[in-house]
């Protein structure tokens, strides 16, 4: 904002460009108020809780200021991404204000080598936005910071090689979370918004584009509901970020109120940081085993769903509606036997063990709660199957309605589901040369992995966790389906 008309004309250019059809959400950066802050800091080093929040709240005033008529009528400042998503509906621009997420779930290090720009870059991956522009006051990223050099500009760069760089144009914690994420954007020069309509809409562009990077990136047999000696009580279930991508919320909801005969009584949305998912399965020792880095990968400053069921013996029955972790071994009849889950960490809900557990499962949610609107949480829905190995593994193998399937679909049992997966992933693996891969894939082989994710090409952290989590269910169904189709192909 240091040129102030500049910014009133590339506002005025936004809202033309959201006009074309483009959905836009701004995350701002501290502007002026920052300076003043970093000012003061150099004369007097500021603690670091008070630079990291006042910082956050710099980027609400500067936030404020843009979205005022004095600069535009069509921005409209938003303290929630579920009222930047109903702005967005209005057919307006939503300027995010930080501070209230950032100090909710205290998700990056209280340092100022966190800026708005790696601020954005979570922002960006956490609504599952496809497409970062950082806008700066310089064409792009250029070598040895030489801004001076046309020559020297880098017309593209991958996330981790841009880390490599340090500060540049864009900070080196958003470069790092990129390379991180897999996430993909481009950094260009806010003073020539037509770059910006030209990168949206595919045409080439004057600024650095940053092209994403592969990234690597969580039981007890069903009872009937008892009837006598019952107390009413209090359960907690925590459905993953995977159950709002594939969108079995209410389907869930209608199993557990049916089978488990509970009602909902609370139910709020909570974002986990690194440190509280380790905090969280630490409660029960699960912290560890081969799924443990995918499970930290799968809840790290994603969503999930806290609600709290209330009934006859609310937590016992819960707890025998989930199934067992690996959904192979899952009784028939328990949520993880259906809805089609197929591998130990996209298993979409988590039942606390105990009563006094809950309570500590509680306080940690809490702590991180974002809310009750359920705004952005539906809005995470993709409208098919999304956490499914078995369906990635057959897209990557050219099945290209594998990751397409009507999650209304009433035949979601999980091993019927597995048996069709393994006939049409082995018939098709054949005439793709690539039998022995998938055969070894199906046994658990590592190796194999490789070889997918290389015929895959670019896939997303979504989809390749979802591949390597399918890798640690493999051996339990190939050693259910095998007999099966032995017989079936005349062995």
């Amino acid at each position: 904002m240091r040129d102030l008309e500049t910014c009133r004309t590339v506002l005025a250019d936004l809202e033309q460009i959201r006009t074309s059809g483009h959905r836009i959400m701004i995350v701002p950066g501290g502007g002026i108020p920052d300076k003043a802050i970093e000012a003061v800091d150099s004369s007097y080093p500021l603690d670091a809780f008070t630079a990291h929040h006042a910082c956050a709240l710099a980027q609400d005033q500067t936030g404020y200021m843009i979205a005022d008529p004095a600069f535009s009528s069509n921005l409209v400042p938003c303290s929630t991404l579920g009222e930047c998503r109903l702005v967005m509906e209005q057919g307006r621009i939503p300027v995010l204000l930080p501070s209230r997420i950032l100090f909710a779930l205290d998700p990056v290090e209280w340092s100022w080598d966190i800026t708005s720009d790696a601020i954005a870059a979570w922002i960006a991956w956490l609504t599952s936005t496809n497409k970062l522009a950082v806008l700066t006051d310089v064409d792009g990223v250029y070598r040895n910071g030489r801004s001076d050099d046309p020559s020297a500009l880098i017309p593209e760069i991958a996330p981790d090689e841009l880390a490599r760089l340090g500060h540049t144009s864009i900070d080196a914690c958003a470069a790092q979370f990129m390379a991180r994420r897999g996430l993909s954007g481009v950094v260009l020069n806010g003073a020539f918004p037509q770059r910006l309509r030209d990168w949206l809409e595919g045409r080439e562009v004057t600024g650095t584009l940053i092209r994403q990077a592969l990234d690597s990136g969580g039981e007890r047999q069903a009872q009937p509901v008892r009837r006598t000696g019952q107390t009413r009580s209090v359960g907690l279930t925590v459905y993953g970020p995977d159950v709002a991508k594939s969108g079995l919320t209410s389907a869930l909801d209608r199993f557990i109120a049916q089978e488990g005969k509970l009602e909902v009584c609370d139910r709020f949305f909570a974002i986990h940081s690194r440190r509280s998912i380790e905090a969280f399965y630490s409660l029960t020792n699960s912290s560890g085993g081969k799924h443990w880095p995918l499970v930290v990968d799968l809840f790290d400053m994603r969503p999930v769903c806290a609600t709290l069921w209330i009934g006859n013996d609310a937590l016992s029955n819960l707890q025998n509606l989930k199934g067992k972790a690996q959904p192979a071994q899952a009784a028939k009849g328990t949520i993880r036997s259906r809805f089609f889950c197929d591998n130990p960490v996209t298993n979409l809900v988590h039942v606390s063990d105990s009563d006094g557990v809950m309570r500590e499962e509680l306080r940690i949610l809490r702590a991180h709660s974002i809310g009750t609107d359920e705004t952005t949480w539906r809005a995470l829905n993709t409208g098919q199957i999304s956490h499914s190995s078995f369906r990635v593994l057959l897209a990557i193998l050219g099945n290209s309605q594998a990751l397409h399937s009507d999650v209304s679909s009433k035949d979601d049992d999980a091993l019927s589901n597995a048996r069709a997966a393994f006939e049409l992933a082995e018939s098709v693996a054949v005439s793709l040369g690539l039998a022995e891969t998938v055969q070894r894939f199906f046994a658990g082989d590592s190796a194999s992995l490789q070889v997918l994710l290389d015929r895959a090409g670019e896939l997303s952290a979504w989809d390749r966790l979802l591949l390597e989590a399918g890798l640690l269910a493999m051996p339990y169904w190939n050693s259910l389906t095998s007999g099966s189709r032995r017989i079936q192909n005349g062995d």
